[in-house]
């Protein structure tokens, strides 16, 4: 994903995302045995409170009473540049 600043329909999009870990989405484990999910911990509330505040250092915001999360990729430029989401 390129952000342009010059242009007006680009400083308009955000990014959201569900904070949902992987192993407790429909077939887990079983649909990508690669990832070994089985080695990641088995509470969710743990795992999504560790994939939320993962996503919060690349600069996505909790929205209340959910397990959504959004970011301006405006806000997040320097950050998300830095693991070559934008340039």
């Amino acid at each position: 994903m390129k952000v342009s600043q010059n242009s007006r329909v680009n400083r308009y999009q955000a990014v959201v995302l569900m904070a949902k870990p992987l192993q407790f989405s429909p077939g887990g484990s079983s649909k990508y045995p690669e990832l070994k999910l089985n080695k990641f911990t088995n509470d969710e509330r743990t795992a999504t409170k560790k994939i939320k505040s993962h996503y919060a250092k690349i600069g996505f915001e909790k929205i209340p009473k959910s397990n959504f999360m959004i970011c301006n990729p405006y806000l997040s430029h320097d950050v998300l540049c830095k693991i070559g989401i934008t340039s």
